[in-house]
């Protein structure tokens, strides 16, 4: 075994990883809201660490999706998660479009069974997720914890089948600062997550090493029979139809549009309450919808278009002298959430139209609400067709 061993994809995950037993064991933090933000922050850093590593789509969706269920998990176990944002708008919501994960999390540990050598450095991370406390449907069922410590062990000796020996650390390099930029009682609680990484990875090569030295009973073969199915995981390439696919519940809503023309593609966010009257706050209704666009802009390229149109009505206000900067200012706010997605957010340049190219005559209430939207234009590649 390389005594340099490194889980690329463990490191990466070290601050959200701290996050989840100190959720469970600290003070309920004075902003629930802000701490929900900060850590969809740094699962987008997360995602992009691993992309830039090498890491496959499959095996960062993977991820994603066990480190989000077991935050989620960490929450819910407070005394403060069910009367928090939290309910209803947990982690994996907002990033799979699903309530609860604590059946699937182990459905998907069994699917990457089948192929240890192929999996191992997710493998490895579900596990660090057990040892930290994560019990899903075990929690929920007759004699579940014992059955979990079963399944733990089973696991760790799968792992040890792949990795051979482990070195006397995973890492030799410190977890990643999480960046706040206002420093706060909430900050400092976040950033408690990190300090305390060095510790944490002894603490979990500590638990892993121990664990792999048990003497247990051998593998049952019939809990990995179960073929890996086929991924449905989108091409790593753009088509027009798969981002109809992504954003089709917002679409269907009424509240996006896709569009697509002989050199570029059009999304255009609409809506009488995307924006209240006068107003460069945007409806959180369009978060999630953005979050979704930005991944798949991250398989174009080249330059995109934020721009802000408005209706025909005068404004003259304090915080916007015109129509202008009002559309201006909307479409930096949309912006903001494509920036945090984007792999190169220099690709983004934002502008307004004012009321000078309006969709329908401006000749009612209706007709001015059409008006007021924000489309987003990128250029296709030959590849960026309609399939």
């Amino acid at each position: 075994m390389n005594r340099d061993y490194r889980n690329a994809l463990v490191q990466a995950a070290y601050p959200l990883l701290n996050a989840m037993p100190h959720i469970r064991h600290t003070a309920k933090p004075e902003d629930s809201g802000q701490l929900r933000q900060q850590l969809i922050g740094e699962i987008y850093r997360f995602e992009k660490q691993c992309q830039q590593a090498g890491f496959s789509y499959e095996t960062v969706l993977g991820a994603r999706y066990c480190l989000c269920t077991s935050l989620d998990e960490a929450v819910a176990l407070t005394s403060w998660g069910d009367n928090s944002i939290w309910s209803g708008n947990g982690l994996l919501i907002t990033f799979h479009k699903e309530s609860s994960g604590g059946e699937k999390f182990f459905k998907l540990l069994d699917m990457l069974l089948q192929q240890p050598s192929k999996h191992i450095d997710l493998l490895e991370l579900f596990y660090f997720c057990l040892l930290l406390g994560f019990g899903g449907r075990y929690r929920l069922i007759d004699n579940g914890l014992a059955q979990l410590e079963t399944l733990i062990q089973r696991l760790a000796i799968r792992l040890r089948q792949v990795r051979g020996e482990y070195p006397a650390a995973l890492s030799t390099l410190p977890p990643p600062a999480i960046n706040t930029h206002q420093p706060s009682r909430l900050s400092r609680f976040l950033v408690f997550f990190t300090l305390s990484g060095t510790l944490m990875t002894g603490l979990l090569y500590l638990g892993l090493n121990t664990r792999l030295n048990q003497q247990t009973e051998p593998v049952l073969t019939s809990i990995y029979d179960l073929p890996l199915p086929e991924a449905t995981i989108p091409a790593e390439s753009f088509s027009v139809a798969h981002l109809r696919q992504v954003l089709q519940p917002a679409i269907e809503q009424q509240d996006i549009t896709v569009s697509q023309n002989a050199d570029h593609v059009s999304v255009t966010l609409q809506g009488g309450d995307l924006f209240a009257s006068a107003s460069a706050t945007l409806n959180p209704r369009y978060q999630a919808p953005l979050q979704d666009l930005a991944k798949q802009l991250n398989l174009t390229t080249g330059k995109i278009i934020v721009r802000g149109h408005s209706d025909n009505l005068p404004i003259h206000t304090h915080a916007y002298s015109s129509n202008y900067a009002l559309s201006l200012a909307r479409a930096e706010t949309v912006a903001q959430p494509l920036r945090t997605g984007l792999l190169q957010p220099q690709r983004l340049q934002v502008e307004s139209a004012g009321a000078e190219a309006p969709l329908v005559p401006n000749t009612n209430a209706k007709n001015r609400a059409l008006n007021r939207r924000i489309d987003i234009i990128f250029n296709t590649t030959p590849d960026n067709s309609e399939q």
